[in-house]
C-alpha cells in the first residue's frame, strides 16, 4: 500500500501484507540520510517523513535512528525506543539540532547493522526503513553488491522499505535491490569475481596483461587473497553533526562556493575535530559530483588528515568518471598505499605504467610512478604489511627496476586537481641558484623533468647528491584553469622526499592552494 503526504510530498513504498498477516517484525530501524544536498530543504522533508511514518505505523512498536552521512551514527546510543509520544519527542529534539553535512555513503551506514542490534538476538529479524534518495557519492555504490555484501554479514533478518520525494524518483535501481526478498542476492556478492571484472574491464583499455610486465601482473593477481580485495573500514563518527552559526551562514549565502568549505575544514582541524574536517570536506562532493576538479582537491585533503580509506572511495569514483586519466589511476595508488592495502596499490601502478596515454599527459608522469612504486614496495616489505606471497611479488618486481634510477638525496614531485593548468615548480639551491622550467639544469646537479603546461602534473626535482645548505621548495601558478569560478583555486600537492630510494627514506607531504596568476608560495625549508 502507499501513504502520501502531501505537505512534504514524499511517497512510502511499504511491502504489501496479505489478509490476516503479522508485519515482518514490530523493531524498525529508520536509515536517516543527513547527508547535504543541492536542495535547502531536503533534510527537514526527511525528518517529516520520519515523524509521519512513526506517528502512523502502527506495526512500528520499536524503533531506533541511525543518521548517517559519511558516517552513521545512532540517535539513541543505549538502544531501542518505545513508539510512544515519549519516544518519538526524544528523537525529534535530537533531530532539530543536526546540521545536513557531507556525503552519503550509505554502504558505512548498512555496516553499523551488521552486527546484533542492542538487545535483540542474533536471528530476531528487523524492518530497515531508509529515508534517502539513494544518491550515494562514497562507498560501494553497486546496488547489486552492496545489498549482498550487507545480506552475507547481517545477524538480523531484514526487510527493507524505501523513501523518496516522489513514486518515481529517486535511486529505483538501488531501491529495487534493497527491497528484493532476502535470499535472491546472496549468491551475487563475490569480492573476487567484482575484481577480475574490473581487471577485464581495464585491459580493454591499457595493455596490462600483455607482454613481459603482463606476465608480473598476472603473478601479481594470482598472489592477491580475498582478504586483499576488501574494501577499506568504513569511517567511524558517533558524535551527531552540529556546526558553528558562522559557518552556517556562510553556506546559507553561498552553498556551492569551495571556500566555504575548505576554510571550514581548515577550522575543524586545528580544533582537532577530524569527524568534522571530514564532513566538511565531503560536503563538496554532492554539491560538484561530475566535477574530478573539485573531488581531487577533496581527495588530497583526505589523505593531508590521515582519512586514507575515505580518499580511497573517493578516488575509485573519479576514476570511475575519468577512466582515459592516468591521474586517475595514481591518486588511487597513492591513497590505497596510504591505507596499507598495498597488493591493490600494485595493480594501480602496473596500470599506469601499462598505459598508452594522451600526449597531455606525458612527461614524466610513468617515471614518477615508478619511483612512488617502488616506494610502496619497499615500504610494505620493511614493515610487512603483505602476504609472503605478495613480498616476493614485490622483490622480483623490484629487482626489474633500475635501482640506480630510484635513488637520490632529494627529489620533490607536485600535482595539482585542475585541467588546462600551468603550475611551475621552483627550487633554490644553497648559492641562490634556483631551478625551474627556464633553467632545468643547475651546476649543483639539480635537475627539473619537462615543464607540463596543460594538464595535472606531475613535475618532478631531483638531486642525486644534494650540496650542503638550504634548499627552499616553492610553486609557482602560471596560468589558470578554465573552471576557476567553481573551484575557488588550484590546489598542489607537493612530496618531498629525502634519501628517496634508500632504506633511508624520509617524506612529507603538502597541499597549498594557488589562486591567480604568479601567485607562488614556499611550501617548505630544507637543509643538507
Amino acid at each position: 500500500m502507499k501513504r502520501a503526504f502531501s505537505t512534504v510530498a514524499l511517497t512510502l513504498i511499504l511491502p504489501a501484507l496479505a489478509w490476516g498477516q503479522a508485519p515482518f517484525s514490530p523493531t524498525a530501524v529508520l536509515l536517516l540520510d543527513a547527508s547535504l544536498s543541492s536542495e535547502p530543504d531536503a533534510f527537514a522533508g526527511r525528518v517529516e517523513q520520519l515523524t509521519k511514518l512513526l506517528e502512523t505505523d502502527a506495526t512500528v512498536k520499536k524503533f531506533n535512528v541511525l543518521v548517517f552521512d559519511v558516517a552513521g551514527r545512532w540517535l539513541e546510543p543505549k538502544g531501542f525506543l518505545t513508539n510512544d509520544a515519549d519516544g518519538r519527542a526524544k528523537v525529534l529534539k535530537q533531530l532539530k539540532d543536526i546540521v545536513p553535512e557531507g556525503a552519503c555513503d550509505l554502504a558505512g551506514a548498512l555496516d553499523r547493522l551488521t552486527t546484533p542490534l542492542f538487545d535483540l538476538e542474533r536471528g530476531a529479524p528487523v524492518r530497515v526503513i531508509l529515508i534517502s534518495e539513494g544518491s550515494i557519492y562514497l562507498g560501494e555504490s553497486n546496488p547489486a553488491r552492496l545489498v549482498a555484501s550487507f545480506r552475507s554479514r547481517s545477524p538480523h533478518p531484514t526487510q527493507f522499505t524505501c523513501l523518496a520525494k516522489k513514486q518515481d524518483g529517486g535511486n529505483l535501481t538501488l531501491f529495487a535491490a534493497l527491497q528484493a526478498p532476502a535470499g535472491k542476492d546472496k549468491a551475487s556478492f563475490s569480492r573476487r569475481e567484482a575484481f577480475d571484472a574490473y581487471i577485464a574491464d581495464v585491459a580493454k583499455r591499457v595493455k596490462l596483461l600483455e607482454g613481459k610486465n603482463g606476465e608480473h601482473v598476472q603473478l601479481l593477481i594470482k598472489a592477491l587473497a580475498e582478504k586483499d580485495l576488501e574494501a577499506p573500514a568504513a569511517a567511524k563518527d558517533d558524535k551527531l553533526p552540529t556546526a558553528a552559526e558562522g559557518y552556517l551562514k556562510a553556506r546559507s549565502e553561498n552553498l556551492f562556493s569551495t571556500d566555504v568549505y575548505l576554510n571550514e575544514a581548515k577550522r575543524r582541524g586545528e580544533a582537532n575535530d577530524t569527524p568534522g574536517l571530514v564532513r566538511a570536506l565531503t560536503s563538496l562532493i554532492p554539491l560538484h559530483p561530475t566535477n574530478a576538479d573539485v573531488s581531487r582537491s577533496v581527495g588530497y585533503r583526505l589523505l593531508d588528515a590521515k582519512q586514507n580509506a575515505l580518499a580511497v572511495h573517493l578516488f575509485e569514483r573519479i576514476q570511475q568518471q575519468r577512466t582515459d586519466d592516468p591521474h586517475s589511476y595514481r591518486d588511487l595508488a597513492r591513497a590505497l598505499g596510504d591505507a596499507n592495502m598495498c597488493g591493490l596499490a600494485a595493480i594501480q601502478y602496473e596500470i599506469v605504467l601499462a598505459g598508452t596515454w594522451d600526449n597531455k599527459y606525458a612527461g614524466s608522469m610513468k617515471e614518477v610512478a615508478q619511483e612512488e612504486y617502488a616506494h610502496m614496495m619497499r615500504d610494505a616489505i620493511r614493515r610487512k604489511l603483505v602476504s609472503n606471497k605478495l613480498i616476493e611479488v614485490f622483490g622480483e618486481r623490484l629487482e626489474a627496476f633500475d635501482a640506480r634510477k630510484l635513488q637520490a638525496d632529494l627529489r620533490v614531485t607536485i600535482s595539482w586537481n585542475t585541467d588546462n593548468t600551468d603550475v611551475d615548480l621552483w627550487v633554490i639551491e644553497p648559492g641562490g641558484e634556483r631551478c625551474f622550467y627556464g633553467h632545468p639544469k643547475t651546476s649543483n646537479g639539480g635537475e627539473l623533468t619537462q615543464d607540463i603546461v596543460n594538464g595535472y602534473g606531475p613535475e618532478r626535482y631531483q638531486m642525486i647528491k644534494a650540496k650542503p645548505g638550504e634548499y627552499a621548495i616553492i610553486v609557482h601558478f602560471f596560468s589558470g584553469p578554465r573552471n576557476a569560478q567553481v573551484v575557488e583555486g588550484t590546489h598542489v600537492n607537493v612530496v618531498v622526499r629525502r634519501n628517496a630510494g634508500t632504506p633511508q627514506e624520509e617524506s612529507q607531504r603538502f597541499t597549498v592552494i594557488l589562486r591567480r596568476q604568479n601567485d607562488q608560495v614556499e611550501v617548505v625549508r630544507m637543509k643538507y
